[in-house]
């Protein structure tokens, strides 16, 4: 199987451990998927009403602001983890850095926030949350790869499968 599509797995499996973490739940996870081309977490677009991390701000818009930055972030996280690279890969994340962008530019512009900060701290988030939970991004990018082996070149493992994973792999 291409390297590549290895890094997907793990990039899409760091996005499912960002919201996982970020919320105490996947329930805004609709499935991750991986192809050829590269991957996605498909969410709903339920609005957070209740934030794990109630220390960061009880703002609703600033926890939804929080939720997106360690989602986006957590697929490059993720995989600069388990490839041990002392960077996130910030070109294999562009796209997710400029759909964040996209998402929140009226916020951004209004509230003045430093895009670069809000990442660092996100990144920070993630790692502290991922370094001792390599058994749970190996288990979802395994079953991604599974997947994608099984049905060539299409990899999908919808909420319940992913929730299984969670499961039966917790090690927090």
């Amino acid at each position: 199987m291409k390297k590549e599509i290895k890094r997907y797995a793990i990039h899409e499996a760091g996005h499912v451990l960002g919201v996982y973490f970020t919320m105490g739940n996947i329930d805004r996870i609709e499935s991750a998927n991986i192809d050829e081309l590269g991957g996605y977490v498909d969410l709903n677009n339920e609005f957070i009403t209740q934030f794990v991390k109630p220390d960061i701000t009880t703002d609703a818009g600033w926890q939804e602001l929080f939720f997106d930055a360690c989602y986006t972030i957590s697929g490059g996280v993720a995989v600069m983890l388990i490839y041990n690279e002392p960077n996130l890969d910030w070109e294999s994340m562009s796209e997710d850095r400029k759909q964040f962008e996209a998402r929140w530019k009226k916020e951004i512009d209004n509230k003045q926030i430093d895009v670069d900060d809000l990442f660092t701290k996100a990144k920070e988030y993630c790692m502290n949350k991922f370094k001792n939970n390599n058994p749970l991004l190996t288990a979802i990018s395994t079953a991604l790869l599974n997947n994608f082996a099984l049905y060539q070149r299409s990899g999908k493992l919808y909420r319940k499968a992913l929730e299984e994973i969670l499961n039966n792999t917790i090690t927090i």
